[in-house]
This record gives C-alpha cells, sequence and structure tokens, in this order.
C-alpha cells in the first residue's frame, strides 16, 4: 500500500478548486464551451473562425483543462487563441470590433487527446491580462453540409495560479519541397526577445503527409552546442508530449532573453511527382511546432512576438542542426494525459501533490512578536504544533553593527518564546524559552528513530549567534550549546547568525550557517565538531555536465575567513535545512537553501555534492525546503520581492530530487543532472496568497499537513493534505469561505 501512496495515491487538494493530476473526482472546475454556432461551408479545405466573450469582464479565471469536442468526420485541426479585445457578452461573432493582437493557446489534430496542466499552472484569462477574448479556428477537410458544433471545453477556476502558461509558435510560411527527395529540410531561427524568461515543457508538432519529422533546438546565449528540446513525428497524434519522450535529454528547461530558438521540419517526398508547397489545404505541406511553457505572470512572450517565422539564422541553423537526424517512430510515444510527472521533473514517477489554501491558525489570546519558525512533534497517534517567536525583541536594520554583532547585549526576551499548541483547538499545551534567547530564528523537532517519539528540540539564535539542543521536556537547561554567545566567527567554535539545523538517521547534526558564513556545520551526535563546507566552494565528483550553467543572479567573493572576519557580501544566505533519508539504498542528503541565490543544493552527510536545483521556477527567493518522505517530494517555499521591478507573489514549489545510491551512479550517468540548475526537477506549485514572507515551514510526518509562518504578519498557516479517498472537499470548502472572510483582517 506505500508503494501505492508514493505512486497514484497521493492528492493534496487544492480546496477543491485545483483538479487531481489523474482524476477530478475531489474537484469542482467550472467549465465554459466554445463551439462553432452550426457552420457549414461552401468547399472542401474551408477555414472557419469565430471570436468568443471571456468568462467574465470582471474577474480572472485560470484554465487548467483544454478538453477538445471536434467531429472527427469532418475537423481537420482546430486553434485556440487567445486574444487582447474585450467583448461584450454573447453569442460567437464572426469578427472581433476592433483590432486585437492573438496568442495562441492550445492547437489540436490527429485524435490528440485533452491538454491537462501541471499542478498550480494555467492559463491566466480576464481583466489584467493579455487575453481579455477567444478566437477559435477550424479548418474542415471535407464539405460541411450538415450543421457543425466542433469546438472545445475549457475547464477553469478562480483560484490564482502561481504560473501561467503560454504557446511560443514557430512556423514556415513559405517553401518548396522538389517531388521526389528523402531528406527536404525547412528551417526556422528566432532570438528570443527582451524581458522573456520562461520554462519549456512540452512540445507539439503539425504538418501533412509528406512530413517525416519536426526538431526543435535551443542555443544557450547563441552559442554552439545545440542542445536537442525534442524531436516529434506529425503523423502521431498531434498532442503536446513531455521533452524527455521526445529525445531530450530532460523533461523541462529555462530559456531567456538572447537564446536563439530553432526548428527543423524534415520531408520525404520520394511518394511526390510535384512540387509541394507550404500552404493551408490538405495537398499543400506545413511545417509548424509549438511550444507549451510556464513563467511568472509578467515574463510572457508578447502577443506580437509570440511566433517565429522567418530563419533569422540560416548559416548558425546549417551548422548546429542535425543534417541528418535519427528519424521518430512511427509509434508515438506515451501521450501527456494529465499525469504531473509527464510534463514536467524527472522520469521517477512522481505524482506532484495538490496543496490546499492556507488557513490562518488564531492565536488568541497570545502575544506573539516575530514568529520566525515552526515545527510538529509526532505525540500519540497525532502531532503537536510548535511556534517559534521572538516576543518583545524584533530584527531590523539597527539590530547588528557592520561585523554583525549585536548592538544590544544582554537583551533575552522575558517571555517564553517557545509556544506548543494543539492544532485543531489551538489550545495553549505549554510555553518555555524565558531569558534563554535573544533573536530565535530557527526551530526543529527530533525524534526517535525506533518509538517515533519527540526526543529533542534544536533552536538556533542569530543574535547569539549560537545553536542550543533542548532534550525533550527539559526545557529549563540545554543538553548542548554550540557557538560563543555573542561573538560571530567561522571556526568550529562560532558560527555567523545560524539560520537552521537538522539531524541525519544516524543522529549527526547539520548547521546552516547561516547568513554571513554560507556553510553547513556538522557534528556528532554527542556535540563533537566533525566538519564544514561552503554551499558555494564545495567538495563534488568531477563530473560533467550535458547542459549550460546559468550565472548566479549575484556575483559573490569567496574568502577564507578569520575569526575577525572581513566582511562578505552577504548575499549568500543558508537559511534552511532538510534531509533525504537514505531509503530504498539511496544516500542520505542534506540539502540547503541558498535563499538569495535561489537554489537548492544538496550534499551527502559527508559533504560532497550530489545536485544542484535552480532554475526560473525557483525566483527570487528561496526561504523555506522541507522533504516529505511520504510524498518523495521537496517543497520549496518562494518569497515575494517587492524590490524587484516586477513583483513576484509568495507561492510554493514541489521538486522531485534525485536519490542516487552512489555518487559513482551520477559520474556514469550524468544524465541524471541534466536539467536540474534549470527548473528540471520541478513537478508542481501551490499557491500561498496573502503569505507574504514564507520564513519557514514544515510537513508532518503522516504528510497530511504542511504548517508555514509569515514573518511579515506574525501570521502562521495550515495547508491540508489529503490522500486519495478522504473525505477532504468539505473541509477545504469550509477553509475557503473562512479565509475569504478573514483575509481583510490580515496584516499587509
Amino acid at each position: 500500500m506505500e508503494a501505492m501512496d508514493h505512486k497514484c495515491c497521493l492528492i493534496l487538494l487544492l480546496c477543491a478548486l485545483l483538479r487531481s493530476s489523474t482524476m477530478n473526482q475531489f474537484t469542482e472546475l467550472e467549465e465554459y464551451d466554445l463551439k462553432m454556432p452550426g457552420v457549414q461551408t461552401e468547399q472542401e479545405d474551408g477555414y472557419v473562425t469565430f471570436w468568443y466573450p471571456v468568462m467574465s469582464p470582471h474577474r480572472t479565471f485560470y484554465v487548467t483543462d483544454i478538453i477538445p469536442k471536434p467531429n472527427h468526420s469532418t475537423a481537420h485541426h482546430m486553434i485556440l487563441m487567445g486574444c487582447t479585445e474585450l467583448l461584450r457578452a454573447g453569442p460567437p461573432r464572426k469578427q472581433a470590433e476592433h483590432s486585437s493582437s492573438c496568442s495562441i493557446l492550445y492547437a489540436w489534430a490527429h485524435n490528440a487527446p485533452p491538454l491537462h496542466l501541471p499542478v498550480g499552472v494555467g492559463i491566466a484569462v480576464g481583466p489584467s491580462t493579455p487575453i481579455e477574448s477567444f478566437k477559435l479556428e477550424l479548418h474542415y477537410l471535407p464539405k460541411v453540409n450538415y450543421p457543425d458544433y466542433s469546438g472545445l471545453t475549457l475547464r477553469y477556476t478562480a483560484q490564482t495560479q502561481p504560473r501561467v502558461v503560454g504557446v511560443f509558435l514557430m512556423l514556415s510560411n513559405w517553401a518548396l519541397i522538389e517531388p521526389g527527395r528523402k531528406n527536404v529540410t525547412v528551417d526556422i531561427s528566432c532570438r528570443v526577445p527582451e524581458g522573456v524568461s520562461i520554462t519549456l515543457m512540452a512540445m507539439r508538432t503539425h504538418a501533412h503527409d509528406l512530413s517525416r519529422a519536426v526538431a526543435g533546438y535551443l542555443l544557450p546565449r547563441g552559442q554552439p552546442p545545440a542542445q536537442l528540446l525534442g524531436m516529434g513525428n506529425p503523423q502521431w497524434p498531434q498532442a503536446f508530449y513531455s521533452l524527455k519522450s521526445l529525445n531530450a535529454k530532460f523533461n523541462s528547461i529555462d530559456i531567456s532573453s538572447g537564446d536563439i530558438l530553432l526548428a527543423r521540419c524534415v520531408y520525404d517526398s520520394t511518394s511526390r511527382t510535384r512540387v509541394t508547397q507550404i500552404g493551408h489545404t490538405h495537398s499543400d505541406e506545413m511545417c509548424n511546432l509549438y511550444l507549451l511553457y510556464h513563467t511568472n505572470s509578467f515574463s510572457l512572450f508578447p502577443p506580437e512576438e509570440g511566433f517565429c517565422m522567418v530563419n533569422e539564422f540560416n548559416e548558425l541553423a546549417q551548422k548546429v542542426m542535425d543534417e541528418n537526424p535519427d528519424m521518430p517512430s512511427s509509434t508515438p510515444p506515451k501521450i501527456v494525459r494529465g499525469s504531473v510527472s509527464d510534463l514536467l521533473g524527472s522520469s521517477s514517477g512522481t505524482v506532484a501533490p495538490n496543496i490546499s489554501l492556507p488557513r490562518i491558525l488564531r492565536l488568541d489570546g497570545l502575544q506573539i512578536g516575530q514568529l520566525s519558525a515552526v515545527a510538529t512533534a509526532e505525540i500519540g497517534g497525532g502531532h503537536e504544533l510548535v511556534l517559534l517567536h521572538r516576543c518583545e525583541n524584533r530584527w531590523n536594520s539597527q539590530s547588528f553593527d557592520g561585523r554583525y554583532r549585536y548592538r544590544h547585549k544582554n537583551a533575552y526576551v522575558t517571555s517564553d518564546p517557545v509556544v506548543h499548541l494543539d492544532p485543531v483547538s489551538m489550545h495553549v499545551k505549554h510555553t518555555w524559552g524565558a531569558n534563554q534567547f535573544v533573536l530565535p530564528h530557527g526551530i526543529r523537532v527530533i525524534h526517535n528513530t525506533k518509538s517515533g517519539a519527540p526526543e529533542a528540540v534544536f533552536i538556533t539564535d542569530v543574535a547569539l549567534h549560537q545553536v542550543f539542543k533542548f532534550n525533550w521536556g527539559q526545557w529549563d537547561e540545554p543538553a548542548i550549546v554550540w557557538g560563543t554567545a555573542f561573538e560571530p566567527g567561522s571556526s568550529p567554535r562560532h558560527f555567523c547568525q545560524p539560520a537552521d539545523v537538522d539531524v541525519s538517521s544516524s543522529g549527526e547534526i547539520f548547521i546552516a550557517d547561516g547568513y554571513c558564513n554560507s556553510r553547513i556545520v556538522k557534528f556528532a551526535a554527542n556535540g563533537t565538531y566533525l566538519s564544514d563546507w561552503s554551499t558555494l566552494e564545495h567538495k563534488a565528483p568531477d563530473r560533467s555536465s550535458t547542459i549550460r550553467t546559468l550565472s548566479p543572479r549575484y556575483r559573490l567573493q569567496v574568502r577564507e575567513e578569520t575569526q575577525d572576519m572581513d566582511i562578505d557580501d552577504g548575499s549568500m544566505i543558508v537559511h534552511s535545512l532538510t534531509m533525504i533519508p537514505p531509503e530504498a539504498n539511496a544516500l542520505e542528503q542534506v540539502c540547503a537553501a541558498n535563499r538569495e541565490r535561489a537554489e537548492i543544493v544538496c550534499f551527502t552527510t559527508a559533504g560532497e555534492e550530489v545536485a544542484r536545483y535552480g532554475g526560473s521556477g525557483l525566483l527570487p527567493k528561496i526561504y523555506a525546503i522541507a522533504y516529505s518522505q511520504r510524498h518523495r517530494v521537496l517543497f520549496a517555499a518562494i518569497n515575494a520581492d517587492d524590490n524587484m521591478e516586477q513583483p513576484y507573489k509568495s507561492h510554493g514549489v514541489l521538486l522531485d530530487p534525485i536519490r542516487p545510491h552512489s555518487l559513482e551512479q551520477l559520474s556514469s550517468h550524468p544524465e541524471m543532472l541534466t536539467g536540474l540548475k534549470e527548473s528540471g526537477a520541478i513537478v508542481g506549485f501551490f499557491a500561498m496568497p496573502q503569505i507574504v514572507q514564507p520564513h519557514a515551514m514544515t510537513i508532518t510526518t503522516s504528510g497530511r499537513h504542511i504548517y508555514a509562518v509569515d514573518l511579515a504578519s506574525s501570521i502562521a498557516f495550515s495547508f491540508e493534505i489529503a490522500t486519495n479517498g478522504d473525505n477532504f472537499k468539505k473541509s477545504c470548502l469550509d477553509n475557503l469561505l473562512k479565509y475569504e472572510d478573514e483575509q481583510g483582517n490580515i496584516p499587509s
């Protein structure tokens, strides 16, 4: 049953508004039909276009599924476009009322199945989006003598999706294919315009009878070698296929301004005795490649630049694309039918869970300061919630001097910063920690590996530059203290604003150090120092990469620091840790969130790097990470950044981390690392509405609850997780209504 849980039964519901990645049995998506109004055509190869209003001119919705409903005896293909013109409510129009820019959203042909987008990804339509009307084009192969109602059904939700979807179309509008030739190629190439930053997740091809293959390539920053994005056969059902199923070495990849996209269509005209041209009829040919991507709401291709119709880099295309590539087989790969792992992430079969909307945890009667961290303790078949706050002390720009020394020595909090609560009633069970901390930052509850009972609590303090271990229930005095009070440093006896701590299955202790040292420090279970390593400079086996490495968002100088410490840039903050346990003979890993660099780096417990995860899907900052052994997913909390030119919204990201058996396995199979630095491990997203600064989060051992704290508002939130078959819908909807009632009272 546990294996079933891992592969197909784990469904975290997005408050009954998001669909399951395989079935919609728990969800209540609305449907919107776009159908031809009983059209007839006067001849074969007829093209018919109608315009439709969006669901509402006053509210933004997110399309999560597109269901084709064609008349298979007449419809050759359909193209759905989103347009900028706002249409009044009413029946479909034969033409737009005003000029409008349109971009392709979806295309159907050759009995392709429905498109189900990944968790947390949707097509934004309505006010304040580029889509305020729809345009549906149908190509009818024969003459249509009876009223036809072919079209599409859109499934949509009002719940904001963290990532939005777009389609970039590469097509040739003119070429001549000479008869009697085995290998005729048509090329397309364009440079990605300024301001675009996307993550490609699937491809679809379209051509006619002579076509044998359509391939896509990427030149990162315009420089060889070219990377194959995928090669498809237009004779397959013309659906969106995952990149890896089209022979790419990755399932997703970041594409940004300055990159060059290339496409090549390959034709076999040995059966023809006439010249064939690119055109609109079934006797002509076509050369179309549709690139399906996700991004944030402000990095989409603009509608006027959402296509490429030229071969801008002809000479370069001839050099970098395969002249005689291996043709794809006549048997299509697995079609994307809703499994998130088909579109995003690795091919390990991990299914991205859906996450409920957050529920505010009311802490009535408690005086809560800056709420910094959260943990859970598994007790008596349930769990206890443990919150960490800073009481009367606050961390602000005046708290530390230029050498990271706290300006207000001996300013210990006089009330209890650690609060144990019942997570259902929110009744306070007990509090502790007064006069022991100054600016507590991170908290971790460790459980006994045999009994499962809570065994110890670890707390980091950035003002004291210390880490404390308390045996469970013995709150008056710590069992072990690491670091020297109020003295920052980088020796084995010092820390500099340590941020987090976690413990391996064998009891070894790992400390994220932190705001100034950018390192992980390792101690034995008895507290003895063992080693430390930088999350910037690290011991790693010699492994070649088959994909580009993105430049860091910040150029950092790394120097060996002495006890008196020359102050570094400080923009490399190791903010959060989590352990990936050694299940199924895989290596145990300690993973760290490098906050400003927006990357997660995982090491063996000996400090050797296993993998780095990054890319546009993790921007702008990663504040917290947590691994769920039950779901085999790495959760990351992405922080909003109001200082950026275009502010992001806080949200969660789900990653499928690699779990090698040894470093030698990585050396002999470097493809396991391909694409991880460019969003390649991401399997889904989830919304964190009204959470401005998700400073910390934790997942219960049972895998049924996530808790997060917002440092900006000092509010705690819970997210529910349901396995398939749980009666979750009512409670989730209740939470949604309660959330809507309460959100006006949330501090901004």
